[in-house]
């Protein structure tokens, strides 16, 4: 944790003051796509940004060290970096609550990606995985924030969903491995959208019924061969069902 001075008796002000700043610190990472930002981006220029002056920054950061781990810290922490993503989840997942199973999936999954394209503070964590590979702290950092995003994809979206549908995940997948695939899967679709809007697009699909895109289709596939009834009138695993599939059975 950055070290700084800390909040005091105006702790909401301190906390307001400190998000500006990452956020500003956030916006410049991704004006340098080419480099590597923490060498890249220095606290004068986080300060003008933010509209906060050097001594304002220097309550939070004392040097560019504790700056540089702040910033990691924060853009490794999962549940306050995607907190807005899955709220707008949450109140989708409440408005499709008379709806069938497939068509809340599919407006979950729209929703879903919109909110991972419009989180700058995602495209700024992909930018510096490009840099950091090597770096153990950032490694094992990044490694405990994909297994509580993972954890957070089925309990506070997917999961919420498969349970209204009576549903479980199918073996040998988990919860958490259910939650690591549809997580794979948007990360993948998030960076393509930016250069190739095929899955992101209904018109790009073949047929008349073009409500959803690609990605959403996707999405609603994956989680009825991932999941399973939790009543037990299905007890194949993943590969018997896919095979099944395949093959053309039922």
């Amino acid at each position: 944790m950055a070290k700084g001075k800390g909040p005091g008796k105006n702790d909401d002000t301190y906390e307001r003051t400190r998000a500006k700043l990452r956020a500003a610190a956030v916006e410049l990472f991704l004006e340098v796509p080419r480099e590597d930002p923490f060498n890249h981006v220095s606290l004068a220029e986080v300060a003008r940004r933010a509209g906060v002056s050097r001594n304002g920054l220097h309550y939070h950061w004392r040097n560019r060290e504790e700056f540089i781990e702040d910033m990691r810290q924060h853009l490794t922490g999962s549940e306050e970096l995607f907190a807005e993503d899955f709220a707008k989840i949450r109140k989708e997942i409440e408005r499709t609550t008379y709806l069938e199973a497939v068509e809340a999936l599919e407006r979950v999954a729209t929703v879903d990606l919109q909110a991972l394209a419009e989180n700058t503070g995602w495209l700024a964590v992909h930018q510096l995985s490009l840099f950091e590979t090597q770096n153990p702290a950032f490694v094992n950092q990044s490694r405990a924030a994909f297994d509580v995003v993972d954890h957070l994809t089925w309990d506070q979206a997917y999961g919420l969903l498969a349970a209204r549908a009576g549903r479980k995940p199918r073996p040998p997948f988990t919860e958490k491995t259910v939650g690591a695939v549809l997580q794979t899967f948007i990360v993948g679709a998030g960076i393509r959208q930016y250069f190739d809007d095929t899955l992101a697009n209904p018109e790009s699909l073949d047929g008349s019924d073009r409500r959803f895109h690609g990605y959403a289709l996707s999405v609603t596939a994956l989680m009825a061969v991932l999941t399973t009834p939790i009543d037990g009138s299905d007890a194949r695993s993943v590969e018997e069902v896919a095979g099944a599939l395949l093959e053309g059975s039922s």
